[in-house]
């Protein structure tokens, strides 16, 4: 059931056997799984069931500093962030789990073989399709991509929900009608309780916004807020420990990461047999994104990071069909202003998109019936380029991090401040990788590769505008012991004997590929580990 906490009466103990802490992908599959359990379970949500103001200002940094900003992709709300995510996904590969001697603080206490058996059901309640992320368990008669016998790269592939799921409205239902579920909405912890010694959290104090307070007592606490949440609560919960809940070893909020976004430069004269890399293939129920990835054998040679590739055709704007959805556009505009009686001039360049596109009429046809077959079809390329997008694996490290400022927030709560920083093995990777791709080009005669000025420049560090993708990873990393991070391989603080964490924020590496599928396969592995126990 859900139960709006503000008409929760005041001060009055509530109880349970696990208490999870935010609706997100993390929170949400955990609790999808532990209901078909005996257990009764709390799942307390900060925000309501639609976004409002009121809960996303509690969420404000005090303020965003570093090497590249973090966007405000956050949402405090039922079902978080898989409100508005991409729908992308991809598991993390074999050796994001391995320590690289070439990567300072690598390698996850656990390997992908120990996440396998969760990544089919992560996969569906993603919404995935079919849980298949190989060529050859993807083949089919209409398979369009060739095998070119890479040397130094491999073929990786994501898997696109055409409907992002959306956790907040699809498993809603399950949850109105789990006898052993209460969801609280409106419901903020202000601060998890430990007991004297700090060996384990007995309660956690809830707020509203309105002056509505309260305590939960459970067996087990699930700290599920997301990356930056989930480090802040630990830092604010510093009543017995001055330094924050599980942070001894002064390591909650640090070894902040991000999957940098970013066309590294392009491919000119692209052979034909690559073209097939610009599109999607529908596979299983999910649109395929084609890609490539450096070998791990190339990432040691080249002593490099993880990073996808995904090759970009580039939008001709000259062509015919371009500028005659200028002109389309622009008429269009003329009626709207002409049907609610205001005036507007036509632009000046109507008459030369009109005449570009009589110039080129074969374009504008191909590209209406083109626009006819596929709806997703937004115009020409230009010919024989591609660009090179990149998402890329971001190096741990200890002072890129999230920490607690003096001022606070609505509720009493200190804001962060996010401070994301990259190394020299950052903006190396990068250039390594176009060099990789070029070498490999070569050796297929695929084209030619032109890098991104700045990634040439050695006077220039990082380019500031870089996006993160909103993909907040690694301020609560798991590790083999307290001393080198914040969570065991069970995802349990590793001095609080009944509180774990579930978020991107357990992540000790982050890899390249999209996170929530990994979060979700994280979370159900967790679940289970919990029902094991309780």
């Amino acid at each position: 059931m859900f139960i709006e906490f503000n008409e929760h009466p005041r001060d009055q103990l509530i109880e349970t056997d696990i208490c999870v802490i935010g609706a997100g992908a993390a929170g949400i599959s955990i609790v999808h799984e532990l209901r078909k359990s005996s257990l009764n379970i709390c799942l307390l949500e900060s925000g309501r069931l639609t976004t409002d103001m009121v809960h996303q200002r509690l969420k404000e940094p005090a303020s965003r500093e570093g090497d590249y900003l973090t966007a405000g992709c956050v949402l405090r709300r039922w079902g978080g962030t898989t409100n508005h995510w991409g729908g992308n996904s991809k598991p993390l590969d074999d050796i994001d789990f391995s320590q690289r001697d070439w990567v300072d603080y690598s390698g996850w206490p656990i390997n992908k073989a120990d996440l396998e058996p969760w990544y089919q059901a992560a996969n569906e309640l993603v919404g995935g399709g079919l849980y298949a992320y190989t060529r050859q368990s993807m083949l089919d008669a209409d398979w369009p991509y060739p095998d070119f016998g890479l040397e130094f790269l491999e073929d990786v592939y994501w898997r696109a929900s055409d409907n992002p799921t959306d956790f907040a409205s699809i498993y809603r239902d399950d949850f109105e009608q789990a006898a052993n579920v209460r969801v609280f909405l409106n419901a903020t912890v202000t601060n998890l309780d430990a007991n004297e010694t700090a060996a384990s959290v007995t309660t956690a104090t809830i707020q509203s916004p309105e002056g509505n307070q309260a305590r939960i007592r459970a067996r087990f606490f699930i700290v599920a807020a997301g990356c930056m949440e989930s480090s802040r609560m630990l830092l604010a919960s510093n009543d017995v420990q001055p330094e924050g809940l599980g942070n001894q070893s002064d390591n909650v909020g640090r070894f902040f990461q991000m999957h940098p976004h970013v066309d590294i430069g392009r491919i000119v004269n692209l052979d034909e047999r690559l073209i097939a890399l610009l599109g999607q293939h529908r596979h299983g129920g999910a649109r395929i994104i084609p890609g490539l990835s450096p070998s791990p054998a190339s990432q040691e040679e080249m002593q490099m990071l993880n990073v996808g590739i995904q090759l970009q055709g580039i939008p001709d704007d000259e062509s015919g069909y371009a500028v005659f959805r200028k002109a389309a556009r622009e008429l269009s505009i003329q009626y709207a202003a002409w049907k609610g009686g205001f005036d507007n001039e036509l632009s000046d360049e109507f008459g030369d998109w009109v005449g570009g596109a009589l110039t080129d009429i074969d374009s504008v046809i191909a590209g209406l019936w083109e626009s006819y077959k596929n709806p997703r079809f937004t115009g020409q390329l230009i010919p024989g380029q591609a660009n090179i997008y990149v998402q890329a694996e971001q190096a741990p490290n200890p002072d890129s991090r999230i920490y607690l400022s003096n001022e606070m927030d609505a509720m009493g709560v200190p804001r962060v401040i996010q401070d994301c920083r990259v190394l020299p093995i950052d903006k190396h990777s990068l250039r390594a990788t176009g060099e990789l791709l070029g070498r490999e080009l070569g050796v297929i005669n695929g084209g030619r590769v032109q890098l991104a000025d700045w990634l040439m420049d050695d006077e220039i560090a990082w380019e500031s505008d870089i996006w993160g993708g909103c993909h907040h990873m690694g301020t609560t990393r798991m590790s083999e012991s307290p001393a080198a991070g914040v969570v065991d391989k069970n995802l349990k603080l590793h001095t609080i004997d009944n509180t774990y964490v579930a978020s991107g924020s357990v992540f000790t590496t982050g890899g390249h590929a999209n996170p929530t599928i990994n979060i979700v396969a994280l979370s159900l592995r967790l679940a289970d580990h919990i029902k094991s126990i309780a």
